[in-house]
């Protein structure tokens, strides 16, 4: 299993979640976590003030919230190790896992950390010729499910998948937006590369 970013800043359960990665883990599961601009905002939160509070305006709070601290330096080592190990990107047979997008036709590098945890609309700027045969797997963008479906009917051809469905525009942890944005979206995509099917699951919190 491959996450591919922001496990935190998502509501009130992180740590259930990153105890259940840990769990699983434990008794043997591969499963691959990377990092997310969530993640990037947490670890940059203790180098000012202006970045702590960039960090908890964008779910921040809740995350301290589940883990009963007020910062990210109170967290216990063993969720410092487990953050500080997630990895930017991941290369799988013939798949690319990334947070949010690639751009190499403006950087030399491919894995920019920039552009890798925050990009968006990047779908023109990959070097066709590096890519080759193999494919791009990425979130943070949100998107509906007919868009993701609609994208993946595409995916021999354009060689590039976003699954993020929105899981975390809850109720609870979007209460600014209209109502009508979070039922569009709400759903957590999994994807399953060896029978190439998509699968989607509505977030269960209110």
């Amino acid at each position: 299993m491959v996450i591919i970013g922001d496990l935190i800043d998502r509501g009130l359960n992180t740590k259930l979640l990153v105890d259940e990665i840990l769990r699983l883990q434990q008794e043997g599961y591969n499963i691959i976590c990377m990092l997310g601009n969530h993640e990037d905002l947490m670890f940059k939160s203790v180098d000012s003030n202006a970045a702590e509070n960039l960090w908890l305006v964008n779910g921040g709070l809740e995350t301290l919230m589940s883990f009963g601290i007020n910062s990210y330096e109170e967290l216990d080592q063993k969720y410092k190790t487990f953050f500080e190990s997630l990895i930017l990107k991941a290369e799988i047979d013939n798949y690319i896992f990334v947070h949010a997008g690639i751009n190499n036709i403006h950087f030399k590098d491919p894995f920019l950390p920039s552009v890798v945890l925050y990009a968006r609309n990047w779908y023109e700027f990959i070097d066709r010729k590096w890519l080759g045969d193999r494919y791009i797997i990425h979130g943070h963008t949100p998107r509906t499910t007919k868009e993701i479906t609609n994208q993946f009917e595409l995916f021999e051809t354009n060689r590039y998948l976003n699954i993020d469905a929105g899981c975390c525009y809850s109720f609870h942890y979007h209460r600014k937006n209209e109502p009508e944005t979070i039922l569009r979206l709400r759903k957590l995509c999994c994807l399953d590369l060896t029978n190439r099917k998509l699968y989607f699951e509505e977030n269960c919190e209110l």
